[in-house]
């Protein structure tokens, strides 16, 4: 889903991809181009992360068109009432989960 995010519908995402290369101590929000996609230089698939996120105003500074994150409740803490998110979920079926499991 990522690749097709960033190279096929060229939007800005937020995930690990974007602190690569010591970018994850940078002081300011950027945009780093990776590999044919656009990532902001923030973590958001680790608590910390998005601590880090947060504190550096990600969802203020409107970069970011898609953030990816496994952690929806921490994740809550990027949005408020004037820059809001919209959420969606991608689940493996449990059947196929438990019979990968069995074999």
């Amino acid at each position: 889903i990522k690749e097709i995010v960033g190279e096929c519908l060229g939007m800005i995402q937020a995930n690990e991809v974007g602190v690569r290369d010591g970018h994850g101590q940078d002081p300011n929000l950027q945009v780093m181009e990776i590999k044919k996609a656009q990532y902001v230089n923030v973590d958001t698939t680790t608590v910390e992360g998005l601590k880090r996120a947060a504190s550096m105003g990600l969802s203020e500074s409107h970069m970011a068109q898609m953030i990816t994150s496994s952690y929806l409740k921490e994740s809550g803490a990027l949005f408020d009432l004037y820059h809001q998110g919209r959420a969606f979920v991608i689940l493996r079926s449990p059947g196929k989960l438990l019979g990968k499991n069995l074999l």
